[in-house]
């Protein structure tokens, strides 16, 4: 059994890393040069096809410009024959041959360059370049400036017509045009699917408080409620006046003859035409009808003359008296004659000697224009906006929405049927005001507003009657 010394074995491993650098590195070094290779043969394929294009091109430029040349001369000959030659135009063939001396120039140049930048790439890389071998003697050089133009010819025959020349390049690129008019609306398009919905936003400022709503239908009546328990005893009620007069009875049998009573002493003789009590009569200006026009106050007075006697007055139809109607002393007081309080009125004088009456006929003369009841509508007032209008006047009858407010009845018909107008101020704020608007009247005529209000609950305002001139 032999035993390899460690020095050995460390010298063989030196080596052999070292052997694996070096091939490293020459595999390497064959990658560079293989990229490389595949670089320069891409690179000469390219010039290749560069420079048969170029070829070709300067081969058709070629043929053109001489094509371009003969047909020119042929030209200056012809016009000549013509005698046009102070017409012809000059030819200048020096500029069409410097033209296609500078194209051939320019295709030397790019192939120098080209030379040129192999030959810089292989000084910076001696590694990746080899010089060959000498290279075959070039080509002839190109022919040289064309000499002046010698004296013209006689005209040869005209010659056959020439083939027909290649195709031109494309010309650059026209004016752009105007704009053409803008083109018809296309049809809508389907409609896209719903987006996805939002987050939530964040919760907004408190509005105004609005208008206060109109007021709801009146419900139903409720079921009756049970009896009460007793009051307690009232006291006695006011004395009520004295009942119309009854009527006259029939006359009783006849009694039996009384005795003789004893003879009176001798009275004073009195006058034949002597009336124990006068006929009770009214005074003033009235008369036994009276015409009057609604809402007029009217006073009556009944007064007698002879014994003292009471005077009583009452209506004929036993209908209950309004309220708009009072007694005071001899007289009756009509504060606001309206539909209802016409009718038939009637004085009673009374004494001990006997009653006497004496009536009068209240009739009421058709409506003004200007009077409303408020009955069928808000007749000839309509609803005004100012500037610190919010809400309206309304139309209502019986007792309002409120409790403890409005009235429980109109003052027409003085019941629940009765209509009034109204302004329901629960849910107004201070400084709102509901404007109603009359009709125009004459300026020149004299007129008196009249008319019936109801002020009741906490926190009044005001009831203002204003006038306005129209323009």
């Amino acid at each position: 059994r032999s035993t390899i010394p460690d020095d050995t074995k460390m010298a063989d491993d030196k080596e052999r890393l070292e052997c694996l650098e070096k091939r490293e590195k020459v595999n390497n070094n064959w990658t560079s040069i293989f990229l490389l290779s595949i670089f320069l043969l891409l690179e000469a394929a390219a010039f290749v096809s560069v420079t048969v294009w170029q070829e070709n091109v300067l081969e058709t430029s070629t043929q053109r410009i001489e094509t371009f040349d003969r047909l020119l001369t042929e030209l200056e000959e012809e016009c000549a024959q013509h005698g046009y030659s102070d017409y012809a135009p000059v030819y200048d063939g020096e500029q069409s041959r410097q033209k296609r001396q500078s194209i051939q120039d320019l295709f030397h140049d790019l192939l120098a360059a080209q030379e040129q930048v192999l030959i810089t790439v292989c000084q910076q890389h001696p590694d990746l370049c080899q010089f060959g071998a000498k290279g075959d003697p070039g080509d002839n050089g190109t022919p040289g400036i064309r000499g002046d133009v010698g004296p013209n010819g006689t005209a040869g025959d005209v010659g056959a017509p020439g083939e027909k020349g290649q195709p031109g390049g494309p010309g650059e690129p026209g004016i752009d045009g105007q704009p053409g008019p803008k083109g018809l609306k296309g049809d809508d398009g389907p409609q896209g699917p719903n987006g996805t919905r939002g987050e939530t936003g964040p919760k907004g400022e408190t509005g105004e408080r609005g208008p206060a709503g109109t007021d709801g239908k009146q419900g139903p009546q409720g079921p009756k409620g049970d009896v009460g328990s007793a009051g307690a005893k009232g006291g006695p009620g006011v004395a009520g006046g004295t009942g119309p007069k009854g009527e006259r009875g029939d006359a009783g049998p006849r009694g039996p003859q009384g005795d003789r009573g004893v003879r009176g002493p001798k009275g004073p003789l009195m006058e034949n035409d002597c009336e124990c009590v006068n006929v009770p009569e009214l005074t003033g200006n009235f008369s036994d009808v009276m015409s009057v026009s609604p809402h007029q106050d009217l006073v009556l007075h009944c007064d007698t003359t002879g014994p003292p006697a009471t005077i009583t007055w009452h209506r004929t139809d036993n209908k209950n008296v309004s309220k708009h109607v009072t007694f005071s002393g001899n007289d009756i007081i009509f504060s606001s004659i309206i539909p209802g309080i016409d009718g038939v009125y009637e004085c009673v004088a009374s004494s001990v000697l006997g009653d006497v009456e004496k009536s009068v006929e209240i009739k009421l003369l058709p409506p003004s224009p200007y009077d409303c009841d408020f009955e069928s509508g808000f007749c000839q007032w309509t609803q005004w906006t100012a500037p610190n209008d919010k809400f309206d006047w309304e139309l209502h009858s019986g007792s309002t929405p409120s409790s403890g407010t409005g009235p429980k009845t109109d003052h027409t018909t003085e019941d629940a049927h009765g209509k009034y107008i109204y302004i329901e101020t629960s849910n107004q704020l201070n400084g709102y005001t509901a404007d109603l608007e009359s009709m125009i009247f004459d300026p020149a005529k004299p007129y008196c507003l009249k008319l019936w209000y109801y002020l009741f609950g906490t926190s009044l305002g005001n009831v203002n009657v204003r006038d306005r001139k129209s323009v």
